[in-house]
């Protein structure tokens, strides 16, 4: 028989059911027998979980329940089920309007809530099943809709439930009732001391009247929270509170123990997003803490850490703003290329907002390694969404680069929208970062006495805990003041407090920069540039290297490190431009830019270090010759980086050096052609000389070498070379160096070449270039020539006439491709590239033809020319790849309109050349530009093989130029030199 106490749980459990049952007529609820034991006994074994005991006992009595006409369902036995599959743990068993899902759970310690499940997480309502009934029946009983209502009507039905104290409390808050709120807070607690929710929101209660017993709440809530949480919405601290009570806390030491413990202990594992976001709340104020009292390495660690545990978590997250912490904390580290792979994540897979912050990251780094392309970097964060705190430091370094290139006009600009944004942000350090950069720019302007000023209220206004960092470079500022008016002592002591300060904060790189200026007032310099040296080399910085070698008196003495750090530069870039994964061509930045700062450092270098690279070229020279001397060798690989280095050395040394290597052919291959490329983009002047020299005197130098210097002279665009090339491509020259000088002819733009070039047509091994270069200079005479030649049948012609009349003829020339592409020989195969090249739809019917040729070649090419009209493509080996044409075409066909040009299956125009410049394939690439060139008559630059960000600042020129003038060119039109043709 039930005991009293049992007796009177049901009478609590089934007494307002029995009261709304016998208020309305019988048709209102419906109450079925109770469900069969083994029915439950089956439920439990299928939950895993044993039932709490009022749902079971309600099961006993009655298998489900229709409340209120169906308003609210209680499911039967065999209706209730787990949420999802993903919350195995959440039991679903009462409907309400069929929009409310009611469901429960419970923890290994037995504790249950009743509440609302949104399909993520349950919301609880209630601890015990008999209070959610009586609620549940009171709310639908008095029929209110306001949530407010519905919310009393609960608590008065329940009023001693946990839940529903926490939830009245929380009411009570938003009211602005904390002593209410407390009363309930304190009830909630009192009935389950481990609910980490309730002393959370017990603490806010009482932070207003008494803070100690506000942070005592609080640290018993953080000490209790533990993860992962036994069901998706179970009692969770919000991650407010890590703020809150790092906040409270005096001991700085205190609180990363707790955080520290709370993160090594009681962190097993993550499922929820409220979890994650506490944890990784946690790490980051960890972090933050420590970086607040120097130890940056240690943050680092704090940071790493959490970026690997999240990927572990079942529920596996990046924690992006955390990561952008790190990449950040790494680039004070002088940790640079550890830095840039984060921001390389966050660019590829990160929110959208973060792209601004990771760009000014990597300008950051840019400007702090005195690097290429770092103002570009900075035009490509500002374009991005960046915080107003963000553009403050954006200005703050365009200040610093525009000082250091003595720009002092941008630096002017850039310091007035400094002053504008940096008093909307609150807190002292933007204000400090404007006072650091005002007082550089009117030291620039010689202003000595107002620079000063400027810093020293600066340094007044300052906290040293608030933001140390900008104290002691203003110490450095100070430093430089008073030995520029040979105060010696006075900075030395500035320098040594910006030094002693940027250690103990774990600054590597700037007190490697500071150190570098207290050597020169120190008694033992050499000690002291051998810790700057150290530093500066754990960072790979290039221009600090070479700022102590100067310092030493030899700027060319870490030669050695600068050729390794290059070699390895160059073989990043290598896989990066060839978009090896898991890398793309954008990655060849990092490298490039690596390589740029190196080829600085060397330029500043005195003369003999041009020695020093040549015995370096000379033996990779030597060691390739008994190798397979591949891209990625590692003799070619060095070959590469001290040509690389070299060709950025201004002297006439350097450029001799470099012409030696080019004339006598010391090298062939990947070596030969990265030489090739250092001479047309090096600056230095004697080069040009030297190639012009070359071509100038052909009879002094192999043939194969002359052509190579007019080659170089048409890529570099030098109209100097103008006379000397059209004497080279005269009759009677060598064939190998003519054909160089006439496509160099064409590639420099002078078109005042014309009628020398025009004789060349005739000449076999020089019609294909000749045409190439008269379409250059906007001269269609090739074309012509190459479409008699293909109507005649020559088969003397070194190149395709039939490609050369496809890419720039004309709609004119489509019967003759079509008539000549219906043999089988090598004309016929020419036509048929030509016809793809051409783009009219009209062609379409001949290549398809094709694809039945015996002729393996001819059908191979005209599966070819069909993607490049198309922008589809078929394996016609594989069976049936020939059928899938023709039934593509039937389908598709109503999209390409006969008489317009097609290429890549989009109508033709300069857009879709611009959009092929940015191929991986370099020959794509360049070809592109040449026909962009043809067709438009414009001659920006474009340099196919060289560095990704001058490529990437090329085609922004070319896609500004194609908005512009765009509406000249009628979309699927033929053109040459800007005219429409046909």
């Amino acid at each position: 028989p039930p005991t009293v106490s049992s007796a009177m749980q049901a009478v609590d459990l089934f007494g307002p059911l029995d009261r709304v049952v016998s208020k309305y007529r019988s048709d209102v609820h419906r109450l079925p027998a109770q469900a069969p034991g083994d029915a439950i006994t089956a439920l439990e074994g299928h939950l895993g979980r044993a039932l709490p005991p009022g749902l079971r006992r309600f099961l006993t009595r009655h298998n489900g329940a229709q409340l209120f006409r169906g308003a609210l369902h209680v499911r039967s036995a065999s209706e209730m089920a787990i949420a999802s599959e993903d919350a195995p743990e959440v039991i679903l068993f009462a409907d309400e309007s069929d929009v409310v899902r009611w469901a429960w759970s419970s923890d290994a310690e037995g504790r249950t809530v009743f509440g609302v499940w949104d399909g993520e997480r349950l919301e609880p309502f209630h601890t015990s099943f008999a209070g959610w009934l009586r609620a549940a029946i009171a709310v639908l009983d008095a029929r209110v809709k306001r949530r407010e209502d519905r919310e009393d009507l609960r608590f008065e039905a329940d009023p001693d439930d946990l839940c529903q104290l926490l939830r009245a409390g929380e009411r009570a808050l938003l009211r602005g009732d904390p002593e209410l709120a407390e009363v309930m807070f304190r009830s909630a607690t009192a009935k389950d001391t481990q609910h980490v929710l309730a002393w959370q929101r017990l603490g806010e209660a009482l932070a207003v009247s008494d803070r100690v017993a506000a942070r005592r709440a609080w640290l018993q809530a953080f000490r209790l929270s533990r993860f992962p949480l036994p069901w998706p919405g179970a009692p969770c601290i919000e991650p407010d509170l890590v703020r809150q009570l790092a906040a409270a806390f005096t001991n700085v030491e205190e609180v990363e123990q707790e955080f520290q413990r709370f993160l090594d202990d009681r962190v097993m594992d993550v499922r929820t997003p409220q979890a994650a976001e506490v944890v990784i709340a946690a790490a980051r104020q960890l972090a933050r803490t420590l970086v607040g009292r120097g130890r940056r390495r240690a943050a680092r660690q704090v940071l790493a850490d959490l970026v690997q545990r999240c990927t572990v978590f079942t529920l596996a997250i990046v924690p992006w703003d955390g990561l952008l912490e790190l990449a950040n904390l790494e680039v004070d580290l002088g940790l640079h290329d550890d830095a840039e792979n984060r921001v390389r994540r966050i660019r590829r897979e990160g929110p959208k907002d973060l792209g601004g912050a990771g760009q000014l990251l990597l300008a950051r780094i840019a400007v702090s390694r005195q690097e290429p392309w770092a103002e570009e970097i900075l035009d490509e964060a500002s374009d991005m969404l960046l915080s107003e705190h963000e553009q403050v430091q954006a200005a703050a370094l365009r200040i610093e680069r525009a000082l250091r290139q003595e720009r002092g006009d941008v630096a002017a600009h850039w310091l007035l929208e400094l002053q504008r944004v940096a008093p909307q942000v609150p807190g002292r350090k933007a204000a400090a970062l404007a006072a650091l950069a005002e007082g550089d720019a009117l030291k620039a302007q010689e202003q000595i006495g107002m620079a000063r000023k400027v810093w020293q209220r600066a340094i007044a206004s300052l906290d040293k805990t608030e933001d140390p960092e900008t104290i002691f470079r203003i110490h450095v500022r100070l430093g430089d003041l008073e030995l520029s008016t040979r105060h010696l002592e006075e900075a030395s002591q500035h320098y040594l407090t910006a030094a002693r300060g940027f250690a103990s904060h774990e600054l590597p790189v700037r007190e490697a920069w500071t150190l570098l200026r207290l050597a020169q007032l120190s008694d033992s310099p050499e000690r002291v540039l051998k810790s700057a040296h150290e530093r500066f080399a754990e960072a790979q910085l290039s221009a600090g290297i070479a700022a102590v070698d100067a310092m030493r008196g030899d700027p060319g003495l870490s030669l050695l490190w600068h050729l390794n750090l290059a070699t390895a530069h160059a073989r990043a870039r290598h896989h990066a431009q060839r978009a090896r994964p898991p890398w793309d061509r954008a990655d060849a930045d990092r490298p490039e830019r690596r390589l740029g700062a190196h080829r600085l450092a060397i330029a500043g270098c005195a003369k003999p270090v041009v020695n020093s690279i040549e015995a370096e070229l000379d033996q990779s020279a030597r060691a390739m010759v008994s190798g397979r001397a591949r891209p990625t060798d590692p003799p070619v690989l060095r070959y590469v980086a001290a040509v690389d280095l070299l060709a950025g050395h201004p002297s006439f040394e350097a450029a001799q050096v470099l012409l030696r290597h080019l004339l006598s052919r010391t090298v062939d291959g990947p070596a030969r052609k990265a030489l090739q490329g250092a001479i047309a983009r090096s600056p230095n002047a004697a080069l040009v000389d030297g190639l012009l020299t070359c071509i100038e005197q052909p009879q002094n130098h192999p043939a194969h070498s002359v052509a190579e210097a007019a080659e170089l002279l048409g890529l570099r665009r030098e109209p100097a070379a103008v006379p000397a090339l059209v004497r080279l491509a005269a009759p009677g020259a060598n064939p190998i160096s003519r054909k160089a000088a006439v496509l160099s002819l064409g590639r420099i733009g002078d078109r005042s070449a014309v009628p020398h070039l025009l004789p060349t047509l005739e000449e076999t091994p020089l019609a294909e270039a000749t045409a190439l270069a008269l379409l250059l200079l906007g001269d269609r005479r090739g074309v012509d020539f190459h479409g008699r030649a293909l109507d005649e049948g020559r088969r003397d012609l070194s190149g395709s006439p039939g490609e050369i009349v496809g890419r720039f003829g004309g709609p004119q020339y489509l019967l003759l491709l079509r008539n000549v592409a219906a043999g089988d020989d090598e004309r016929a195969m020419g036509a048929l590239q030509g016809l793809g090249l051409l783009g009219d739809p009209r062609g379409v019917s001949t290549l398809l033809e094709k694809l039945d040729s015996r002729n393996r070649k001819v059908a191979e090419v005209a599966n070819g020319a069909l993607s490049i009209l198309t922008g589809h493509s078929e394996d016609i080996e594989d069976p049936g790849g020939k059928t899938r044409w023709n039934l593509w075409w039937e389908q598709k066909s109503g999209g390409f309109k006969d008489g317009l040009r097609h290429r890549d299956g989009a109508v033709f125009d300069a857009g879709v050349l611009i959009r092929r410049m940015s191929n991986l394939d370099p020959w794509t690439r360049r070809t592109a530009y040449d026909e962009l060139v043809i067709l438009s008559g414009e001659r920006l630059p474009f340099d196919a093989e060289g560095p990704w960000r001058v490529q990437r600042s090329h085609l922004r020129a070319w896609q500004r130029w194609w908005v512009k003038n765009s509406e000249a060119y009628v979309p699927g039109a033929w053109y040459l030199d800007g005219d429409r043709i046909g």
